[in-house]
């Protein structure tokens, strides 16, 4: 640190390289072994090799509904350290580390309105939510896409909330309110941050300088301005923020290939998705148990220690509490700042408003989906403000202490065969057994192959084109092109990877034998690595 620097600005620098630390630490383990990286994170990785190439697309491969944004924060990546699956994992996890900084950054600034002593470290303990939260962990946090979108809707957040204590509080709102819509362009995810900006930015509108309230109807000027018409003009500005952002969102779903259905809401899912939401999503989005892979794809529960699951449970009802106590300590405490009573709504309202997207959504499927119910631990840092003016820093991290050790631990047991205990798993040396496949192959001159989704893409990436693989069913093809390559080809292989697919080697060489996979040809089988691999000689 800088001999000249003052203690405030050191405390911040302090913090913000803590949180960056801890962001990276904790997700130790997938950045060690991102070569595992799954089929859906792989298109982005690909797709973004392609725009290096100049080919670009409005859309992510083979969706109609999220945009290419993550491909090319990926893509800028890529071309400054390469096309590591590192580099992908990083690309994501960057992003999520910058809407961390911006919540820390808004937990600090309330510190300030409220006068606490180390509000630097004040920001950092109300950003921690996001460090340890098991939806980032899991989720969005590690590999693209939705990051992007989740990003800049936090970020304009962080923007709206801004705009009061600042001399420039027309452009942090125009600014804020961009960025909200800009996310739902990104990706439809964002949806659920909308009304929280929208509301936010309202209410900022009839803020003062300094986070206080202006006083509409005793009609008190300044600088020969009225504060309704400056509420009113603050509000129109917000609306031309969110129009602008809006655009390209309205573009992208104007669009012939846009498909949209996926972001139906329908109340008939409501019993399906509560039972969901009670037995596994919701206690493994919020930390009261995990799900892991005992190998690579055989997710399972964690058969936790009888004690530790009291305290787990026990953990969530508190994190839980602590968005119906922002919403009472808001609404009801005196010489609370405006600005802060502000904020402390936009998360109490997080909870009620994205249980009620995940319990209609049509996209809630399995464990899986507790993805959609992410935004909650993500805006919990709104909804501590008012606890931290209330009650001080001290007696708020004893508060949450226990909800992030139960998330972290969560979190931690998730990354699966990549930990052992509290240790981050080692790496095989040596080649990978994809490498292995591929130098087979190429020596019967093999470029092409098939098999099951969530291995074909994953294969192709981290194989860099080597190896183009497409996925046994057409309909799961999310790049045309290769599909194509793959039919002009005399000579291609079938792959069944163990980890990844439930299909059976015998059973696949069978059929392949009848011709039902493939068409009619030739086939040998051989075993490299894990992988049972068939060349098929395509008869003419």
């Amino acid at each position: 640190m800088s001999v000249g620097m003052s203690p405030a600005a050191r405390d911040r620098a302090l913090a913000r390289v803590a949180i960056v630390a801890l962001s990276l630490g904790f997700r130790l383990p997938e950045i060690v072994h991102a070569r595992e990286v799954n089929s859906d994170s792989a298109i982005v990785g690909l797709q973004a090799m392609h725009v290096l190439r100049g080919e670009w697309s409005a859309f992510l491969w083979g969706s109609g509904y999220q945009s290419s944004a993550d491909t090319f924060v990926a893509a800028g990546v890529f071309a400054l350290f390469g096309k590591s699956a590192v580099c992908l994992v990083l690309s994501a996890l960057s992003l999520h580390v910058v809407a961390t900084l911006a919540v820390a950054s808004m937990g600090e600034r309330h510190a300030r309105l409220a006068r606490l002593p180390k509000p630097a470290f004040v920001g950092a303990l109300v950003a921690l939510p996001l460090v340890f939260t098991t939806a980032a962990i899991h989720t969005y946090a590690l590999y693209p896409p939705r990051q992007a979108s989740i990003t800049l809707a936090i970020v304009g957040l962080v923007c709206i909330d801004r705009a009061s204590v600042s001399r420039r509080r027309e452009a942090w709102l125009f600014a804020g309110s961009l960025l909200a819509t800009l996310a739902c362009a990104a990706d439809p995810y964002a949806l659920v941050f909308l009304p929280l900006a929208a509301g936010s930015a309202f209410l900022s509108a009839f803020e003062s300088t300094f986070g206080t309230r202006v006083e509409l109807l005793r009609g008190k000027r300044r600088d020969g301005v009225h504060p309704a018409r400056g509420s009113l003009l603050r509000i129109a500005i917000a609306a031309a923020g969110a129009l602008v952002g809006a655009l390209p969102m309205l573009a992208l779903w104007r669009s012939h290939s846009a498909k949209m259905g996926v972001v139906n809401m329908d109340g008939s899912r409501v019993a399906h998705n509560l039972a969901l939401l009670r037995e596994t999503c919701g206690p493994w989005a919020f930390g009261a148990t995990s799900f892991y892979a005992r190998h690579m794809m055989d997710y399972g529960p964690w058969e936790m220690p009888r004690a530790y699951a009291l305290f787990a449970k026990s953990a969530v009802c508190i994190f839980l509490a602590l968005f119906p106590a922002a919403l009472l300590l808001s609404l009801f405490t005196r010489k609370m700042p405006f600005a802060t009573r502000r904020a402390g709504l936009t998360g109490a309202i997080a909870l009620p408003l994205t249980l009620y997207g995940f319990l209609t959504s049509v996209m809630v499927m399995d464990h899986f989906s507790m993805r959609y119910l992410a935004s909650i631990p993500l805006l919990l840092p709104f909804a501590l403000v008012p606890l931290v003016k209330v009650f001080g820093s001290r007696k708020v991290a004893a508060l949450i202490a226990a909800p992030l050790v139960a998330a972290g631990v969560s979190g931690w047991v998730s990354f699966g065969p990549d930990v052992r205990g509290p240790f981050v798993a080692d790496v095989a040396p040596g080649p990978t057994d994809e490498e292995r496949v591929v130098e087979t192959l190429a020596q019967e001159g093999v470029t092409h192959a098939m098999a099951d989704y969530w291995t074909a893409y994953r294969v192709t990436y981290v194989t860099e084109e080597r190896l183009v693989v497409v996925p046994t069913h057409a309909k799961q093809d999310r790049y045309r092109p290769y599909r194509d390559a793959f039919e002009k080809q005399k000579k291609v292989a079938y792959l069944v990877d163990p980890l990844r697919s439930g299909e059976a080697p015998d059973a696949v060489a069978e059929a392949l034998a009848k011709g039902e996979i493939m068409g009619p040809g030739k086939v040998s089988r051989r075993t490299v690595g894990r992988f049972a691999v068939f060349v098929v000689e395509r008869a003419p």
